[in-house]
Parts: structure tokens; sequence; C-alpha cells
């Protein structure tokens, strides 16, 4: 009886093994200032969800891919806030997590703010080298805590 029981265990654990198919594979790269590169591979197509949430857990980005074995893609950070983020690969085989630290590297040389003669109106001058992109946020406080 012994002998019976210790072969069924045998052949259980080598179709568990045999059965095991190998998982799938996500890496983040930083590229250029604010792009991140998110490459997934996997053995067999397959639908994936790739989601971006803030530090907070707020889903900031939620997209379904349909894969053949994989993909290759670019996420554009530059214009969020500094920060961490999450991205979230989801698939057959679980969910995989990579964070990444977003921080803002563009240096603006010179920002000037100057209120104009019309009310509520103000001129904004940036000079910078490159041709990188500048976000600007202006609130209402910030305009009332300009000086002139």
């Amino acid at each position: 009886m012994k002998n019976v029981l210790m072969v069924a265990l045998m052949a259980m654990s080598v179709s568990v093994v045999a059965s095991n198919e190998p998982g799938s594979k996500v890496v983040v790269i930083s590229q250029e200032s604010g792009i991140f590169k998110v490459i997934y591979e996997n053995a067999k197509a397959g639908k994936v969800t790739m989601t971006i949430s803030d530090k907070d857990g707020n889903v900031l980005f939620k997209e379904g891919i349909k894969t053949v074995k994989g993909f290759s893609r670019p996420v554009n950070f530059s214009g969020m806030e500094v920060g961490v983020y999450t991205i979230t690969i989801t698939d057959e085989n679980g969910k995989q997590i990579q964070t990444i630290d977003y921080q803002n590297d563009t240096v603006v040389k010179y920002v000037h703010v100057a209120k104009i003669a019309e009310e509520g109106k103000y001129l904004l001058a940036v000079a910078n080298e490159g041709t990188e992109q500048i976000n600007v946020k202006i609130s209402e406080a910030s305009c009332r805590n300009t000086h002139v």
C-alpha cells in the first residue's frame, strides 16, 4: 500500500512541474526626461491590463492590451507631478508591480512674471536652453501673491 501511495505522489509531483509554464516578465526602463519604456514578455499570447497609479492608489491610466507574446510601450510622465508612481501589469499569471520615482529634471534658466496695465492680466517670460516643453501652473493664490 505504501508503494502505491508513493508512486501516486511522485506522479502528481511530476505532472505539476511538467505543466508549470514560465511566467511573464515586466521591465520598466527610464529613457529620456519623463519617458519610461514598459517592456512585457510572455511565452504565449493573451490579454494584459496595464494600470498606472499615483502614491495614493488613484488610477491615472488603465489600458487593456491584446498581446502576441509581449509588447513594448513608452509612457510619458512629462507634465505629471514629481513623485512615486506604480505600473501594474495584470495577465493570466497574476499581477506584476513596478514602482518608479519620477523626478522632473528640467532646469529653467530664467522666469519672469510681470503685471500688465489691464486688470487681471500678467506677462510670463521664460528663457531656457533646448526644446523641452515647459509646463506652467497658474492659480488664484499665486496671482494674488505676485508683487510688481
